[in-house]
């Protein structure tokens, strides 16, 4: 009674000059694997673009026309990592390929002309091999989701938290609940810091994430000093001086700017205005030097309504403190977002912030102040459903 072959769904990819031989292998092992196969390094570069998330094995010869098989596997490495490597040839270059293993390039080598029998045997090794890989990286990902989730919930705490001891800043909870709503619930930017959250243990590290807490509030904080000054509210700003302290911005920066003959007349902290628009400009400048705009006003809105964009968005390492460990943070993008959604609070205007693609867009709005209704506080469904949110993201 013959046994049923149960062939795994990856591939192998086999890498060889000759024709004859590409057929010799596939024949012979096509029963046991899926293979594909290239004529040349050119060939396999080619389906390794194409194909590389379903090559589980990559067997090459040495010696080929525009490329020998070692610096083929070394790329391998280089750029599919996961992928195993194996190196066949001929007993002439046999030195090669024991120098290929010591260096790590490769997991084994195959002499030719080959034993149909071994080569079976090795090949499913390999294969076992990366499956086994694979599963490790999966239960290592899941570690690493559940890690950052949870640390993203302690950072969200924390922020609330920190918005209930600002109080020299007005609708600082609310402002603070706008900013996590923006940048930690809607926005998904993805995390190169795979490598720390692996070694990062929540239980070990709570005092590190503590001082990680303090730190941003300090900064933050330090930020939003300028609030300190009593004339809230209390001028009333025509529009040509909001055009043209904005303009004066806008020149200085070398951004493009549009804007309508009259907008509304607000009453305004324009001190603090100011400081709040460079502040942004700063940031999105920082995104992407070459790509900012500046709109003012909307005709149906009563008030002041300061649209800016940014396009081709380059994020600065590890800025984003929702997503990496806490030793990590880099750069204080993230922080000065948060400073500056306090801030436009503070003088009851409201910020939102889309993020789709690679387009940052940013609507600033100052209502008439009888008209403001900004909400000061979190209710406990708010809360709840923020963590949710993230939880199940």
């Amino acid at each position: 009674m013959n046994e049923t072959i149960i062939k795994s769904p990856y591939f192998i990819l086999f890498v060889d000059d000759e024709e004859k031989t590409r057929k010799y292998f596939a024949k012979g092992l096509k029963s046991h694997f899926n293979i594909i196969t290239s004529g040349s390094v050119d060939e396999a570069q080619k389906a390794l673009e194409e194909h590389h998330d379903n090559i589980a094995v990559v067997i090459t010869d040495q010696r080929m026309p525009g490329g020998n098989g070692v610096k083929l596997l070394r790329l391998l490495r280089e750029k599919y990592p996961t992928i195993i490597r194996m190196l066949t040839t001929a007993y002439s270059d046999l030195s090669e390929a024991i120098d290929a293993v010591n260096d790590g390039e490769i997991f084994r080598y195959i002499q030719k002309p080959w034993d149909y029998d071994l080569l079976k045997t090795e090949l499913a090794q390999a294969m076992e091999l990366f499956e086994l890989k694979l599963e490790r990286d999966q239960l290592l990902n899941e570690k690493i989701m559940i890690k950052r989730k949870m640390s993203k919930i302690s950072r969200i705490s924390s922020l609330i938290l920190i918005a209930q001891t600002i109080n020299f800043v007005n609708l600082a909870n609310a402002s603070t609940k706008k900013f996590i709503q923006d940048f930690a619930v809607n926005h998904n930017e993805k995390s190169d810091d795979v490598q720390n959250w692996d070694s990062f243990e929540m239980a070990n590290e709570d005092a590190l994430e503590t001082l990680f807490a303090a730190n941003i509030a300090k900064k933050v904080i330090d930020k939003l000093q300028i609030s300190n000054d009593n004339k809230i509210l209390s001028e009333v700003v025509n529009n040509d001086k909001i055009i043209s302290d904005i303009k004066e911005i806008a020149d200085k920066n070398n951004i493009k700017i549009t804007s309508p003959n009259k907008i509304q007349d607000i009453k305004i902290n324009s001190k603090i205005f100011k400081f709040v628009v460079q502040e942004l400009v700063d940031q999105l400048l920082a995104l992407n030097s070459n790509s900012v705009k500046i709109n003012i006003n909307k005709e149906d809105y009563k008030g002041l309504v300061l649209d800016l964009e940014v396009s081709n968005i380059k994020w600065p390492m590890n800025s984003n403190i929702f997503l990496i460990t806490p030793h990590r943070l880099e750069s204080d993008l993230f922080v000065n977002f948060l400073a500056i959604y306090l801030l436009i609070g503070h003088i009851e205007g409201q910020i939102d912030t889309n993020i789709t693609n690679d387009v940052l867009k940013c609507v600033i709005k100052i209502p008439k102040s009888e008209d403001s209704d900004i909400g000061d506080q979190f209710s406990c469904d708010e809360v709840e459903d923020i963590m949710l949110s993230v939880a199940m993201g």
